[in-house]
């Protein structure tokens, strides 16, 4: 007997696409378990992006963490490491400097940041800049990498509350935007993640980062042309992590029979983006291909 997840109508249309999840065999019966256009779009990631630790060793937030940590005239020590920081020059920060009494807090710190940037574990890491806070470092700074060591260590409500504690000591808001958007998408808190990325969207129009944060909170909502008309603006490139959010947007409108994922135009767009992530070795290109045999599949008749 073959059990089935089959809307009206699918059994011909798995039949057509070929697509089984699995199969078991119990006894004498075999149990096939068949994918159907909305059980691969529910397959499809939390459209919010998992932690990684790279997320606060960019440029852009070295530059905020060693800004917030640069006092009116430091030591040829410490003005060493703060541009060691700047660099990506982790390792150069492990060392014990020859700071001033006052500077070894905001030493500490950079000792933190050496260590994470060089992958330390995250207890480790932690204990250092709680360590740097007792000392009187620079909250927000040291705040800021502290949320990450929670975020690494799968604590995404210490990370937001250490995150927006940073924000609040005045960590510029747009940098930590899309650490929050993501940690309150994958906590379920679509509407908290939408106003943060839309306000951050707002001070920064264009921001790549901030825009795709935007589109996985609409995405998570379900509001699927919503999300796609904020990615209009940064989709040109063809980036990998863009190009998935359009994707998950157009088969989101295809199988909801909304458009413009359900319009010939959309399905045109679906099946372009989606060769060009396959062909690019995408994270979910196993999926997309499924999600292709789908529109393929179906023709123009919506995903239901």
């Amino acid at each position: 007997m073959q059990m089935s997840r089959l809307v009206a109508g699918g059994a011909v249309f798995a039949a057509t696409v070929g697509v089984v999840g699995s199969s078991s065999l119990t006894g004498n019966v075999q149990r096939n378990v068949v994918d159907t256009p909305h059980s691969l779009l529910k397959e499809a990631p939390a459209p919010g992006q998992p932690f990684r630790r790279e997320a606060v060793l960019t440029p852009t937030m070295r530059a905020v963490i060693t800004r917030a940590l640069t006092p009116s005239n430091p030591s040829d020590a410490l003005g060493q490491l703060l541009v060691a920081a700047a660099d990506g020059r982790f390792t150069d920060l492990i060392g014990e400097p020859a700071v001033t009494p006052s500077e070894r807090s905001a030493a500490q710190v950079l000792r933190g940041l050496g260590l994470y940037g060089v992958g330390d574990a995250p207890r480790t890491v932690a204990a250092h800049l709680q360590q740097a806070l007792a000392q009187g470092a620079a909250p927000s700074p040291t705040l800021l990498l502290l949320g990450a060591t929670y975020a690494l260590g799968g604590d995404d409500k210490a990370a937001v509350e250490a995150w927006n504690q940073a924000r609040d000591g005045g960590v510029d808001d747009v940098s930590v935007a899309t650490l929050l958007v993501d940690a309150y998408i994958r906590q379920g808190d679509v509407a908290r993640a939408t106003a943060i990325a839309r306000a951050a969207v707002d001070a920064q129009p264009g921001n790549a980062a901030t825009t795709r944060g935007l589109a996985a909170a609409r995405i998570a909502a379900g509001q699927y042309a919503e999300a796609l008309a904020g990615l209009d603006g940064i989709a040109a490139a063809g980036e990998p992590e863009t190009d998935f959010l359009v994707l998950h947007a157009l088969y989101g409108g295809f199988v909801g029979d909304t458009a413009p994922g359900n319009t010939a135009t959309g399905r045109d767009r679906l099946r372009v983006v989606g060769a060009r992530y396959v062909s690019a070795g995408g994270r979910h290109a196993g999926l997309v291909k499924k999600w292709l045999a789908v529109v393929a599949a179906r023709g123009t008749a919506p995903g239901r």
